[in-house]
């Protein structure tokens, strides 16, 4: 139900919480494709390709956060019950602030762009069942899909096109000859058999990325994969799973 506007915005929804009423706003926009990057993230980097230059994001400081946390939980698990649940909700609680106000500091620096993704919705929990417990905790310090949405969501509102492309083999093919390996491989640098391509495995996988979208742009972007938004998402915070983000810092080589 629309309340009314403030200086142009639509009144949305009222979100009553605990301590606290969000009143939401509305945006209507037709956004624009402007100065696209192809990202790839992982867990330690997010690395870039425009077309023409490389871009890398250090992650490594998300991680810090989440493993700093990960250890304080560990250390109060011998305290008793009724302690330990008031602390690990307090410790819950400061890891995700931190990592939220990081967030919406990077996604602030990205938001003159626009920025094609893949689309990795539902990925947290599709590793979830592969029941391997060293895969979940190193599962569980990632957090592109909340950094993808608060890119989206702040992108979107100076009027920028968000792109999200299918990830099938985006970091197994080659971006110069489009041979795909099926041998799986965790070395940082991708070595094509066919055409002898050897490059940094992110940054392959990024101009895959881009080059996914190429073609969609070339069909005008029907494809299978391809979430073009006509307004802006107003509440990124929900995200399925209840993924949170931060980064703590940015660092961009080109």
């Amino acid at each position: 139900m629309v309340l009314g506007t403030i200086k142009g915005l639509k009144l949305g929804e009222l979100i009553l919480k605990p301590d606290q009423l969000v009143i939401t706003a509305i945006k209507e926009a037709e956004l624009k494709l402007h100065d696209p990057i192809a990202w790839d993230i992982n867990l330690l980097s997010m690395d870039g390709f425009d077309g023409a230059g490389y871009y890398s994001i250090d992650l490594k400081p998300i991680y810090t956060i989440h493993r700093t946390y990960e250890l304080i939980r560990s250390n109060i698990q011998h305290l008793p019950q009724k302690t330990r649940k008031r602390l690990d909700r307090k410790y819950r609680r400061r890891e995700k602030n931190r990592v939220k106000d990081q967030l919406h500091k990077i996604s602030k620096r990205l938001a003159d762009k626009s920025h094609i993704f893949e689309y990795l919705s539902g990925i947290k929990d599709r590793v979830a069942r592969t029941k391997s417990k060293a895969r979940n905790r190193q599962n569980s310090k990632h957090n592109y899909r909340m950094l993808q949405k608060y890119v989206e969501y702040k992108s979107a509102w100076n009027c920028l096109m968000t792109i999200y492309v299918d990830p099938k083999n985006t970091s197994k093919t080659c971006s110069k000859c489009g041979f795909t390996s099926k041998d799986p491989s965790r070395s940082r640098t991708f070595k094509c058999k066919r055409c002898g391509l050897v490059m940094n495995r992110q940054q392959n996988a990024a101009r895959n990325i881009w080059n996914a979208f190429l073609k969609m742009k070339g069909v005008g972007f029907p494809l299978n994969g391809a979430k073009l938004y006509d307004k802006p998402a107003m509440n990124p915070e929900q995200v399925e799973g209840g993924e949170a983000q931060g980064l703590s810092s940015i660092r961009i080589n080109t």
